[in-house]
């Protein structure tokens, strides 16, 4: 059609920026030594790497440099963080998980399969619009409860979640639970600082802020006690997570993560922006529902009311040259049990899409979908 390609899934993953790019190449090409050998060279490098420890942990809010540990991803950090809680409270009486029914997989399965060896799970259902309170939390926790999981923000929904309440909550039941949440659409989107916010663990990954895919990073408030190794080998990372670091990705993460900072005021009123004027337009056009309303700056939920979401999104590819999703990526193409979570009318969740954005993105973009939706619910509907 020889129109360029517009790309509305950033939540699935982002564009590698610039300086990331550049930062990890330097590192492949003029530093590309073990950071663990024992020569010069090796120890310029595991200098180098310490330093980049130390910049991302004021990126992140950390107190100590030592509090980030290098991940592959928002995966890795999770479970990490995870099996890390029950690790540490292993000779507790408790055995007790809170979570939300709307987590991200990396959190929901290593749950699941603590659950299947014996732990008591409380999932947390959103309402209608994709929220879950603090007042939840606080009934659901107990004396018994070593873990609260709650992400930042949802990956399909933009809802964000009250972390800071949560944390009053969890300390007004007098829980001894252990607080991690899953940063990886939170992070650089909202305001995050964990140790204001009293958390435990907080997990990001690369690829969602324009580094590449394959590195991140977990915070955790005492590595020295809250850590139970998963990653076992060489005992890299102070023995917290084996294997040699990928220090090209790291310094890709550092860079990008230095380059969103640098502009965050700006891109994220640009992209609330962007995201109110699809949610106006969304509310003006017959057949169009939003499915939250969600605070975050880059997602926005709708659905083209009836119109299988995978039909629909095949179109806007084949047709216009835009992508979207009908939720999060790694459910490859099964239907989001998050938006069916929120308990809304059949035809609304089949028609369930995620408009997701970058800073590149423009108001033309935003104009190109909607016509894109309208020649969709024409096209689609004589099918």
């Amino acid at each position: 059609m020889g129109i360029s390609l517009i790309y509305l899934d950033n939540a699935a993953t982002t564009k590698v920026l610039p300086v990331a790019a550049e930062a990890a190449v330097r590192m492949m090409q003029e530093n590309f030594f073990n950071p663990s050998a024992q020569y010069e060279a090796g120890f310029g490098v595991r200098t180098e790497l310490e330093k980049l420890r130390s910049s991302l942990a004021k990126n992140m809010g950390a107190q100590r440099a030592e509090q980030v540990i290098f991940t592959s991803g928002g995966t890795e950090g999770a479970n990490l963080a995870i099996r890390s809680a029950m690790h540490v409270n292993r000779h507790e009486k408790g055995r007790h998980i809170v979570t939300t029914a709307i987590e991200h997989s990396a959190v929901l399965e290593p749950i699941k399969a603590l659950e299947q060896a014996g732990c008591d799970v409380t999932y947390l259902k959103p309402d209608k619009w994709g929220e879950i309170t603090a007042e939840q939390v606080q009934e659901a926790v107990t004396a018994e409860t070593v873990l609260v999981s709650m992400m930042a923000v949802n990956n399909e929904l933009g809802t964000v979640m009250p972390l800071g309440a949560v944390k009053a909550a969890i300390e007004a039941k007098g829980s001894p639970a252990l607080f991690h949440t899953d940063a990886v659409q939170g992070y650089l989107k909202i305001p995050l600082n964990p140790a204001a916010l009293g958390l435990d663990y907080l997990s990001v990954s690369g690829h969602k802020i324009g580094a590449p895919k394959g590195v991140g990073a977990l915070y955790c408030r005492q590595p020295e006690k809250l850590i139970a190794p998963q990653m076992l080998g060489g005992g890299q990372e102070k023995g917290r997570r084996a294997g040699t670091e990928n220090v090209p990705g790291i310094a890709a993460l550092v860079a990008a993560s230095k380059e969103w900072h640098g502009r965050l005021a700006h891109d994220l009123a640009y992209m609330a922006a962007l995201r109110d004027e699809i949610f106006r337009r969304v509310e003006e056009t017959d057949g169009l529902e939003l499915l939250a309303r969600g605070a975050a700056p880059h997602i926005a939920a709708l659905s083209l009311v009836g119109y299988p979401g995978e039909n629909t999104l095949r179109f806007l590819d084949r047709e216009f040259d835009i992508c979207v999703s009908t939720g999060s990526a790694c459910q490859k193409g099964k239907g989001s049990r998050i938006y069916a979570a929120l308990h809304r009318a059949p035809l609304v969740g089949m028609g369930a899409l995620r408009v997701s954005l970058s800073p590149e993105n423009t108001v033309e973009d935003i104009e190109r979908l909607f016509q894109g939706l309208a020649a969709a619910k024409e096209r689609l509907a004589h099918r």
